[in-house]
């Protein structure tokens, strides 16, 4: 979804903020910071509920493995849009 809404750099600068926020004695902005970004970027529950995503339940995939004997999906697989279209 990040590819599909042009997001890249959004991503790039979470990566960095989350590396700098991990660090000891870190400015509590930093730490907000994060957590801004996590809510826009969809990767805490209140930002799902922003962008209006929603993680799909995993029963036919599970379905799908019992079928072919495989014991976990690739990431792939797992990496669905609300659509049912494999992200890249």
């Amino acid at each position: 979804m990040w590819e599909r809404n042009g997001q890249e750099l959004e991503v790039a600068i979470y990566v960095r903020t989350l590396v700098e926020a991990e660090r000891r004695r870190v400015p509590t902005g930093v730490r907000t910071l994060l957590r801004q970004q996590q809510e826009a970027l969809g990767l805490s529950l209140p930002g799902l509920l922003r962008n209006r995503w929603r993680i799909e339940d995993s029963a036919p995939a599970r379905k799908e493995l019992a079928a072919t004997g495989t014991e976990q999906p690739s990431a792939r697989e797992r990496l669905k849009s609300l659509n049912g279209q494999v992200v890249k």
